[in-house]
């Protein structure tokens, strides 16, 4: 079905969207739809999040499914975000990114480039301080690359299978990417 509309999307156009099953996300006012994760996308954030629970200040929650509002045409939703749960108002679809303080991002086939340039871009923009994303299946296995917003950009660290990446405060994440994904 062709879904016909006479001018850029704003955020509450989108949160008019009906439920379809497809992932939906808002740039500059153009909608951006990709299929569903699938099995392996689903167990590298649940294990993300489980491990984020486990080091997390009192205060934060990881969360998947809630979308990070950038502007008033620009709405992400991140594999998992980190937030204060006092910041999220009951029955919300989304947080500003002021709330945020990390956002996880596992590559999929179809969002590839957009997890590696165009989101991390974005995130660093909107003032999102830390940024992390997972590679399951690079060249020398999973990867994650973990940033720290320094000057308005992420500086990258990254580890492959094997190798443990340490997030550091507030999130004392310690994390070989192989520990994601292995059954």
């Amino acid at each position: 079905m062709v879904v016909v509309h006479p001018e850029p999307y704003s955020v509450e156009d989108f949160l008019g969207l009906p439920e379809d099953g497809m992932r939906h996300e808002l740039y500059d006012g153009a909608l951006h739809v990709t299929p569903p994760p699938g099995f392996l996308h689903g167990l590298i954030v649940a294990r993300l999040r489980d491990a984020i629970a486990r080091v997390a200040p009192p205060a934060a929650i990881a969360m998947d499914n809630l979308g990070v509002r950038l502007s008033t045409a620009r709405l992400l939703v991140p594999d998992l975000v980190v937030v204060t749960p006092a910041s999220v108002p009951a029955g919300a679809r989304y947080v500003g990114a002021s709330d945020v303080l990390l956002v996880a991002e596992v590559e999929s086939p179809s969002s590839v480039r957009m997890d590696r340039v165009m989101k991390s871009v974005l995130y660093a923009e909107a003032g999102v301080p830390l940024y992390l994303r997972i590679v399951p299946e690079g060249p020398d296995g999973p990867e994650a690359h973990f940033g720290r917003l320094s000057e308005g950009a992420y500086r990258l660290e990254s580890a492959h299978a094997g190798q443990v990446l340490r997030l550091g405060d507030p999130l004392p994440l310690s994390l070989d990417p192989a520990d994601l994904v292995h059954r």
